[in-house]
C-alpha cells in the first residue's frame, strides 16, 4: 500500500471592516468556519490602514465606506502582497465595481447574499480566484460586450466616459485588448451564488 498525501492549507487569515456593528458581527459568525480565522474587525478606516500593516491578512472582508472615509484611495496599501480584498456592499453602482476592481478588488459582493456564499468567496479569492456577485458579474460581462462591439481599448479607472467606447458612460478600469478574439482567458471571473 502506498502512503498518502495529505495537502493541509492553512486557514485563510481574515480582517473584517465595516462601519455597522451589527453586520460586523454577522459576518464574523458566518465566517466562524473550518478554513477560516478572523484575526481582527474595525469599524474606521484608520484602523483598517493600521491592522492590515500589522497582521497581514490574507482577505480582507469590507465595506466601501468605513467611518472615517472610503477605501477607494487605499486599495493600493490595502492590497498588500499576499492580501486580497473581498468588497460586501448594498451599493451595486457599475461605476464603483470598476474602479474597484481596476484597483484590485479581488471580490465584489452585495449584501443580499447568503452566509454560505460569503464563506465560498473567502474561500476563493483567498486562493488567488476572484468572487463576483451575479449583478457585479453581469455588469462585467456586459461591459466586455460593449469594448468588443464597439471600442478597442480602454484604460482608465477614473469611472469617466472613454472615447473608445462610444454611447457608455462608464469604462471597465483595466487595459483590455478585446478586439482580439483569440486572447488568452485565464483569469476568467467566478460568479459566487
Amino acid at each position: 500500500m502506498s502512503p498518502t498525501l495529505i495537502l493541509v492549507m492553512p486557514p485563510a487569515r481574515v480582517l473584517l471592516a465595516e462601519s455597522n456593528s451589527l453586520v460586523r458581527s454577522l459576518l464574523r459568525v458566518a465566517l466562524s468556519q473550518p478554513g477560516i480565522t478572523v484575526i481582527g474587525e474595525t469599524a474606521t478606516l484608520d484602523e483598517l490602514l493600521e491592522l492590515c500593516d500589522s497582521e497581514r491578512p490574507d482577505v480582507i472582508v469590507t465595506n466601501v465606506d468605513l467611518d472615517g472615509g472610503s477605501i477607494d484611495q487605499h486599495i493600493h496599501v490595502l492590497a498588500a502582497p499576499g492580501t486580497r480584498i473581498l468588497v460586501v456592499t448594498d451599493e451595486p453602482s457599475p461605476e464603483r465595481l470598476t474602479a474597484l476592481l481596476g484597483a484590485g478588488v479581488s471580490g465584489y459582493l452585495l449584501r443580499d447574499m447568503g452566509a454560505e456564499s460569503l464563506v465560498d468567496a473567502v474561500r476563493h479569492v483567498a486562493a488567488g480566484q476572484i468572487a463576483l456577485h451575479p449583478v457585479a458579474a453581469s455588469t462585467v460581462v456586459d461591459q466586455w460586450k460593449r469594448l468588443r462591439d464597439g471600442g478597442h481599448r480602454v484604460a482608465t479607472g477614473s469611472g469617466k466616459q472613454d472615447s473608445t467606447v462610444p454611447g457608455y458612460g462608464w469604462s471597465f478600469g483595466l487595459t483590455m485588448d478585446v478586439a482580439r478574439q483569440d486572447a488568452p482567458q485565464d483569469n476568467a471571473a467566478e460568479a459566487v451564488p
